[in-house]
């Protein structure tokens, strides 16, 4: 199999697979989040339409060679939630070959389950996507599977870059997702020139240039758009196409994580509270056109405490995150999830609990590798 090392494991030397070390029937689930979910999509119908007589899809676990649990690491609670995943595939589908994909595969500090290889992210750009062939897991942080909060849950998602070089103190997706990549506006008209429902653009931090660039084809083609992941700065850049295409509606919805409305807490995470003011602000204006707006916040940061209220009552949808220092430690984490998802107890099985601790045993190296990267 062609692989690449990665040297700089905190634990010692792993390997990482890239695509061309699947082979046979492969089922794809994302844990993660909307973008991860587009790349694999995308690749897997590029793989579909190749044809390749050594590699496949199918929506069948059952049926497959190889299992790919698409990762994040945003906070230990998704590691933890990711590595659950990881056990209840293998104990469901036992002799099948099982690789973590996504930003975990990335964290080479965390040691995964024995028998459970990393594999790089996979995507493949430009590909039109006709089918929607990568499962989505349920949402750990809802009680039911509609507490999603998902805004962009009827749109068809345009995926226009990818990486991140931003600096705040708690972000880790400059490592894991790597440098920026921008996608040509030109090659992908023809997508979204496809696509019946309406788009939403997906990038791991849009550009101030990409929002007036895909404003200016939503206006030509008369195409509504939704914009994700869109940093408070670029907000504040990007306002008068904003506001015009919010005018003309044309901008469903508009998703920026703001993470906080305390300057002192913004200023510790290294982000900027005026650019945060500014955002809010515009995002407001959007608000009174139609457009919905959504972002994220951070809560307990460093154990500080600010009230939320102000956010709840101006956005139209808010996911939230423990803050975490990113040091791994399996133990902290099993209980942080039962503080922050206390009713996810009321379901847990005896055999449930059973399983965390065989997955804390199977760890092929031991807990708190130390703080990534």
């Amino acid at each position: 199999m062609a692989v690449n090392s990665k040297e700089d494991n905190k634990v010692g030397a792993k390997k990482i697979y890239t695509e061309s070390g699947i082979k046979g029937k492969t089922f794809i689930t994302c844990a993660a989040c909307l973008t991860l979910h587009t790349e694999a999509n995308e690749w897997a119908n590029y793989i579909l339409q190749k044809q390749d007589s050594n590699l496949s899809i199918t929506k069948t676990p059952s049926n497959a060679d190889n299992i790919i649990i698409l990762s994040c690491q945003v906070t230990d609670l998704a590691i933890f939630n990711d590595l659950n995943i990881v056990v209840k595939y293998s104990k469901l589908y036992p002799g099948k070959a099982i690789f973590v994909g996504g930003c975990l595969a990335q964290r080479l500090d965390i040691p995964l389950l024995e028998d459970v290889n990393r594999i790089e992210h996979l995507k493949k750009d430009y590909q039109e996507i006709k089918k929607n062939i990568v499962n989505f897991e349920k949402p750990f942080w809802g009680k039911e599977r509609n507490d999603d909060n998902n805004p962009f849950e009827h749109s068809s998602p345009i995926r226009i870059g990818s990486g991140c070089s931003g600096k705040c103190e708690y972000c880790t997706i400059k490592h894991t997702r790597g440098v920026p990549t921008t996608l040509s506006p030109i090659k992908l008209i023809d997508n979204i020139k496809k696509t019946k429902n309406d788009i939403v653009l997906i990038a791991d931090n849009i550009s101030s240039k990409q929002i007036n660039d895909y404003g200016e084809i939503s206006k030509a083609l008369d195409k509504p758009l939704s914009l994700r992941n869109v940093e408070p700065i670029n907000i504040v850049k990007s306002k008068t196409i904003l506001l015009e295409l919010s005018s003309r509606g044309l901008l469903k919805v508009v998703h920026s994580p703001i993470q906080s409305m305390d300057s002192k807490i913004l200023e510790s995470m290294n982000r900027s509270y005026e650019a945060m003011l500014e955002a809010v602000h515009i995002m407001e204006q959007l608000s009174l056109y139609g457009t919905k707006i959504a972002t994220n916040i951070i809560k307990d940061y460093k154990g500080e405490q600010q009230s939320f209220d102000t956010v709840y009552e101006i956005f139209d949808y808010v996911r939230w995150n423990p803050y975490w220092d990113n040091a791994w430690d399996f133990k902290k984490a099993s209980i942080r999830w039962n503080y922050y998802f206390p009713w996810k107890n009321e379901h847990t099985t005896e055999s449930m609990n059973r399983s965390y601790e065989a997955m804390q045993a199977a760890f092929v190296y031991p807990c708190c590798a130390g703080k990534f990267p």
